[in-house]
C-alpha cells in the first residue's frame, strides 16, 4: 500500500492543477491519498488530507453526508493515534448526532458510528462516558432484534462487563444472570 502513496500523490498534483480542486475526480484522489495515509499509519499526512476533505465534503456534500460522515470519523481515529483524543471524541460526538439525526436508531450507520465512539471512550480510558451508549446499544438490539438475538446477548454482555468494570455489580449481575438463564432455557 505504501508504494502506491507516490502514485496518488502525483495523479492528486495533476488533477489539481487540470481540473481544479473542487473537481470531482480530483476530490476522489485526495479522499484516496488520505485513506492510504491513514491506512499505513501516517498521520501526520493523512490528519492535514482528512481535514481538507471533510471540508471540502461539508461544503459540497453536506454536513450529514455518508461520504462527510466517514471521513470525519476517519480524522477522528487519526486525531486518537496522534494522541488528540478530545478532539478525536468530538468528532466522532458530533458524527453521532448528525446520523441520529438522519437515520433510524437501528441504521447500519448510526450502529457504526455509536460502536465506534465506545471504543474510542474505552481506549481513553472513559468508561462512564461509554455506558450510555452500551445501554443505547442493548435497548435499541433488544427492541429492533429480539431479547435472545446474537446481536442482543452481545450488547447485554457488553454491558455487563462495562458495569464491572466500573464496579458496579449491581447492575452487573442481573444482566449476566439474564443471558445465562436464556442459555439454559435454550
Amino acid at each position: 500500500m505504501e508504494r502506491a502513496i507516490p502514485l496518488y500523490e502525483r495523479t492528486l498534483a495533476d488533477r489539481e492543477r487540470v481540473l481544479g480542486p473542487d473537481h470531482p475526480d480530483t476530490r476522489t484522489s485526495r479522499s484516496n491519498l488520505a485513506i492510504t495515509y491513514h491506512a499505513v499509519g501516517d498521520h501526520a499526512n493523512a490528519i492535514p488530507l482528512c481535514e481538507q476533505v471533510l471540508s471540502d465534503h461539508e461544503r459540497l456534500l453536506g454536513r450529514d453526508h455518508v461520504l462527510t460522515l466517514a471521513f470525519r470519523g476517519n480524522l477522528s481515529e487519526s486525531y486518537q493515534a496522534v494522541g488528540n483524543t478530545e478532539r478525536g471524541l468530538a468528532l466522532l460526538e458530533e458524527n453521532l448526532a448528525e446520523a441520529e439525526r438522519i437515520y433510524s436508531p437501528d441504521h447500519a450507520t448510526v450502529l457504526s458510528i455509536r460502536y465506534a465512539l465506545v471504543r474510542a471512550y474505552e481506549d481513553s480510558g472513559e468508561r462512564e462516558r461509554a455506558i450510555p451508549l452500551y445501554q443505547e446499544s442493548y435497548v435499541d438490539a433488544e427492541r429492533f432484534l429480539g431479547r435472545d438475538h446474537p446481536i442482543t446477548v452481545d450488547a447485554r454482555n457488553k454491558l455487563a462487563i462495562a458495569y464491572q468494570l466500573i464496579g458496579d455489580t449491581a447492575r452487573a449481575v442481573p444482566l449476566i444472570e439474564r443471558t445465562l438463564s436464556e442459555n439454559d432455557e435454550g
